[in-house]
């Protein structure tokens, strides 16, 4: 049977906050390897313990490090961890693919993009098998992480409700390219901040696009759409609302075709995601 690394590294990171997030931080909310992260997310609804869900393939837990929403993470703190993932994933190998749980806006001192770090060194050891990440709705994902991955997929809901069904998904994709299906994920990005107030998936304007979004898929037969409306409290280059779309290696054009619709759906929804003074701030 196929074996899969099952991976965490976490953070929603806040650059105008002035308490930095150390490695304490992270020892206080978790810091898992090895059986330990089998422990604790077995049979849980985190994106983890989707992920573990699995008779597909044989999951191989590794790490799971996450700390509560922050300032920057300590370059002290990142190197650590950054560590960890390497020996953990070297001790690992060999293996047939990665399934990663990241958030999507960590940030660190020195490093404006964790998230492209962690893919970097991921993508260095293990090579070109496939490699499928679950990232947070409020993720910044650059075009850079989308093309290190094979399918990069984010939550639903917001309020987060759907962690548990957004893991068994991308296990359930990750085993689809593994039984030779394979998948590619591409990117739009729309230069709009909006305040996460404003971005409810049970309200307008949230919920009429992802409703745009399922429709799309199923007209395109692409094999998901993901909206992140992103986090505008991360004051980085790659900050604003992104589509992904992930298909079939063969219907990448479709895919991006997809994503630019839906990019101008959501640019025509701008006023939109603005609210007044007596709610959060407006969308810029």
């Amino acid at each position: 049977m196929s074996r899969v690394a099952v991976a965490g590294l976490w953070h929603e990171t806040n650059t105008y906050s002035t308490r930095p997030t150390s490695l304490a931080d992270f020892d206080a909310f978790e810091l898992l390897r090895g059986e330990d992260v089998l422990h604790r997310h077995a049979g849980t609804g985190t994106v983890i313990g989707g992920m573990l869900d699995t008779d597909r393939f044989a999951p191989v837990p590794i790490l799971s490090a996450g700390a509560w929403p922050g300032g920057r993470v300590t370059r002290e703190a990142l190197d650590v961890l950054l560590e960890l993932l390497e020996s953990e994933l070297r001790a690992a190998l060999p293996l047939d693919g990665v399934l990663l749980n990241l958030h999507g806006a960590m940030v660190a001192d020195d490093f404006e993009d964790v998230e492209l770090e962690i893919l970097k060194q991921v993508r260095e050891l293990v090579g070109g098998i496939p490699v499928a990440a679950v990232l947070d709705l409020h993720g910044n994902p650059s075009p850079e992480i989308v093309e290190l991955t094979d399918v990069v997929i984010a939550y639903d809901t917001y309020p987060h409700v759907d962690m548990l069904a957004r893991g068994r998904e991308a296990a359930a994709l990750l085993a689809e390219t593994l039984h030779g299906r394979p998948l590619r994920t591409v990117a739009a990005k729309v230069p709009l901040l909006s305040s996460p107030l404003a971005q409810a998936t049970d309200e307008a304007p949230m919920r009429d696009l992802l409703a745009l979004a399922r429709s799309y898929a199923e007209e395109a037969a692409v094999a998901r759409v993901s909206l992140l409306p992103g986090f505008p409290y991360s004051d980085v280059e790659r900050a604003g609302f992104s589509v992904l779309v992930t298909t079939d290696e063969e219907s990448e054009d479709t895919a991006r075709n997809v994503a630019s619709k839906l990019a101008r759906e959501v640019e025509a929804r701008r006023e939109d995601f603005a609210v007044s003074r007596e709610g959060p701030a407006s969308a810029v």
